[in-house]
């Protein structure tokens, strides 16, 4: 399989960063109070498994997703076109991160129009990217991080699906201002980078000057891979897939987990107060082991094998866990750096692991193995069962607002029938 069509395999999960969550990353709409609890019933039936449903049920799923990010394309469109981002309760732009005239959304939306079919709305995007696109000449400082996932693995996906070679360029030169970033010494990511001064920095937080979370250092980064490939570019390469690996190898484990934070300098753990979790600081580490396992189309069996070990550390460590008593929901904790404490919190940046586990669970009919002897059938069906209630988790927490949004943070409050019962959740903002 070449290396182009493993990289359109992951399309269908970059397209499920739809319009709905990327507007939404930096915009804080206050509905709850801090503190302030919902009741929340996860005893009611709300899933209906997709191996019932028939073609018209499916090609009607389909139709209605389509609508639904037409409305919210059009919407950014007529409120927000060119800006980062819309804010759906205003209709204003939202530009906290890369600025008003980023065209973050369109960008990242690229593969989603494309895949789904909405051609006219593709055609709109293109031509702003071939007209008006300029991320080089950005005076500002941006996450590398959000630089690389959504502005190169935007062009790059839309590059895959059409061949269109200015999305191929675009990234090309997103990607020389991205080389800057990479530490000289550990040959870890940076936090922050400034497009048109060509400068990176350390995050400058109070006592973590040098921080930068696991997800963001760079450790198998499937979008920078891609781009190496087609430019043939070994030293990025190397750079990624040896002294990055290497680096992220020697970090000790505890409870198979990796913790959510290192020191760029030399590669070791920030230790003080930072968690064991899965959450938006932690997520894409995991995240990019699946898709770089299948963006060499299965060649890179040990990424694939450590990806595996970390969800069964997930469930060791009691992360996931139950909320009712037929075992159908489930909720993923932050976990203390200890592994005794369980925490009362969840981030829905945990509604990704239903996705990943389930791309994992189907991993061997994307790449057309058989027998694969790294997944077993039982693990593979562990997976399958685990990704579709924790997704059902999530539908709830969404149908339980008035805005139907997720809460970007969750918390626990037990019952008496604890762990097999009622829970209570509350948010005091949305994602």
């Amino acid at each position: 399989m070449s290396f182009t069509k493993c990289f359109t395999l992951l399309l269908l999960c970059f397209a499920l960063h739809v319009l709905f969550i990327l507007p939404l990353t930096n915009c804080i709409f206050p509905e709850f109070k801090k503190d302030e609890y919902i009741k929340i019933n996860f005893t009611k039936n709300l899933s209906i498994r997709s191996t019932s449903l028939t073609l018209t049920e499916l090609e009607y799923r389909q139709e209605t997703l389509r609508n639904m990010t037409k409305e919210a394309w059009n919407a950014y469109r007529k409120n927000a076109w060119g800006g980062e981002a819309l804010d759906p309760i205003d209709n204003i732009t939202c530009s906290d991160s890369f600025g008003d005239d980023s065209g973050r959304t369109i960008i990242a939306s690229l593969s989603t129009l494309k895949v789904m079919g909405l051609e006219e709305e593709f055609n709109e995007a293109k031509k702003w990217v071939h007209e008006q696109m300029s991320f080089t000449n950005l005076e500002k400082d941006v996450s590398v991080k959000l630089t690389i996932t959504d502005y190169i693995g935007g062009l790059l996906s839309a590059f895959a699906l059409t061949a269109d070679e200015t999305f191929h360029q675009k990234a090309n030169e997103i990607g020389e201002v991205v080389k800057i970033a990479f530490d000289p010494k550990s040959g870890l990511l940076h936090n922050t980078l400034n497009p048109k001064r060509k400068l990176s920095h350390y995050n400058f937080d109070f006592r973590r000057w040098y921080l930068n979370s696991i997800s963001a250092i760079g450790h198998q980064q499937p979008e920078l891979l891609y781009l190496a490939a087609l430019n043939n570019d070994k030293k990025l390469q190397v750079l990624i897939e040896k002294k990055i690996h290497k680096t992220v190898k020697s970090l000790p484990k505890p409870g198979g987990l990796y913790k959510s934070a290192v020191d760029v300098r030399d590669g070791t753990w920030i230790t003080d107060g930072v968690l064991v979790s899965f959450d938006e600081n932690s997520k894409d580490f995991y995240y990019n082991h699946l898709r770089s396992y299948l963006l060499s189309g299965g060649k890179k069996s040990k990424v694939f094998k450590n990806f595996i070990l970390a969800m069964k550390s997930l469930i060791d460590t009691r992360m996931i866990i139950p909320l009712t008593d037929d075992g159908r929901r489930y909720v993923t904790y932050i976990d203390s750096e200890v592994l005794l404490d369980v925490g009362k919190t969840m981030t829905t940046s945990t509604c990704y692991l239903g996705a990943m586990l389930y791309l994992a669970a189907e991993s061997d009919k994307l790449l057309k193995k058989e027998n694969s002897s790294i997944l077993s059938n039982y693990q593979a069906e562990v997976f399958r069962v685990l990704a579709e209630n924790i997704t059902e988790t999530c539908h709830i927490l969404a149908e339980n607002t008035n805005t139907k949004l997720l809460p970007s943070t969750v918390y626990l409050r037990l019952t008496e029938n604890y762990p097999f019962g009622d829970m209570a959740f509350g948010s005091s903002e949305y994602s």
